[in-house]
C-alpha cells in the first residue's frame, strides 16, 4: 500500500525535531536540547575528545530502554553486588536504577556542567545527586579503589584502558563496555572484541534493540549473561518498563551472518 501525501507528511512531522531549546558548549563535549512531537526531548551529546563513540543521543521516550538494559543485564546475572563503576556516559539514569537497587555507584563524570544541562531532561536529576550510594568523580585519577562487580564503560574503549578496566574489576567482576555497530562497523567491533578477549573468561556482545540497534560487550572472569541469569531476581524487579528475563536472554542471540563472523572473537 502506497502512503498517501497526507500520511507522508504527518509521518514527517512525528519525526521531526521542530525546535532546539537550550544547548552548553566547552571544548570537549557540547550538548544540544530538542523537543519532537513523537519522542518527546532529545538530548544530543557530542564528546569532541573521542575519534570514535563520540555521539550519545538521548531520546526521553526511550531512555528507560537503554538504562534499564544495561542496569538488570549485569544485576541479574551477580548475586552480591555492592560497588559499581559508570563511565563514558551522562545517562545517570543508570546510576539511579542501580542505587534503588542498594548499590554503591561511583560515576566517572569529567563533564559535570554538561550534566547540569540535563536537569529538565533526566527525570530523577534531583534524586540523582541527592542520593548518598552515587558519589561523582571529575577523572580516573581521583578513584582511590578497586574491586567493583559491575564496571560499564560506556564511552570510547581504548587500548591501553583495557588492562586498567581489568585491574578495577573484582575477580569475579562483570564489564560491560560500548561495542561498534557489528552491521555497519564490523572490523572496528571485531577488533574491540579481541582487544578484550585475552583478559576474561567469558566475552559476548549484545544488542539493545530499540529504535536502532546499540550493541555492547560483556565481559566477566566468572558469570555467563545466559547460564547465570538469576530469575528470582529478574523476575521479582519493582517499577520495570522495558527490561525483562526474555528480553534479556534475547538480548544475546544474534542473526546467524553475525553469529558466524564474532565466532572466533568470543568467550562462551
Amino acid at each position: 500500500m502506497w502512503l498517501n501525501t497526507s500520511s507522508s507528511q504527518n509521518l514527517q512531522m512525528q519525526l521531526t525535531i521542530h525546535s532546539k531549546f537550550a544547548d552548553y558548549k566547552e571544548d570537549s563535549v557540547c550538548v544540544e536540547l530538542f523537543d519532537s512531537h513523537v519522542f518527546g526531548q532529545i538530548a544530543r551529546i557530542v564528546y569532541k575528545d573521542r575519534s570514535k563513540h563520540n555521539e550519545e543521543v538521548l531520546i526521553e521516550r526511550f531512555l528507560h530502554a537503554q538504562s534499564e538494559m544495561l542496569t538488570y543485564i549485569p544485576y541479574c546475572t551477580r548475586i552480591n553486588i555492592k560497588r559499581v563503576l559508570l563511565f563514558g556516559t551522562l545517562n545517570c539514569q543508570i546510576a539511579h536504577l542501580f542505587a534503588n537497587l542498594g548499590v554503591e555507584v561511583d560515576v566517572v563524570l569529567p563533564h559535570i556542567e554538561a550534566f547540569h544541562t540535563l536537569s529538565g531532561f533526566l527525570p530523577n536529576f534531583k534524586e540523582i545527586q541527592a542520593n548518598n550510594k552515587i558519589s561523582f568523580y571529575p577523572n580516573f585519577s581521583s578513584i582511590k579503589q578497586s574491586g567493583y562487580d559491575i564496571v560499564l564503560h560506556l564511552g570510547e574503549l581504548k587500548a591501553h584502558e583495557v588492562q586498567a578496566l581489568h585491574k578495577l574489576s573484582s575477580d569475579d567482576g562483570i564489564v560491560i563496555y560500548r561495542l561498534e555497530n557489528l552491521y555497519i562497523e564490523p572490523n572496528l567491533a571485531l577488533y574491540s572484541l579481541d582487544m578484550v578477549k585475552p583478559l576474561f573468561n567469558i566475552l559476548m556482545p549484545f544488542v539493545i534493540s530499540c529504535l536502532d540497534n546499540s550493541f555492547y560487550a560483556f565481559a566477566s572472569k566468572r558469570f555467563h549473561p545466559l547460564a547465570d541469569l538469576l530469575l528470582q531476581k529478574s523476575d521479582m524487579l519493582d517499577n520495570v518498563l522495558f527490561y525483562n528475563s526474555n528480553l534479556h536472554t534475547s538480548a544475546f542471540r544474534m542473526p546467524t551472518m553475525i553469529h558466524n563472523l564474532i565466532l572466533p572473537c568470543i568467550k562462551n
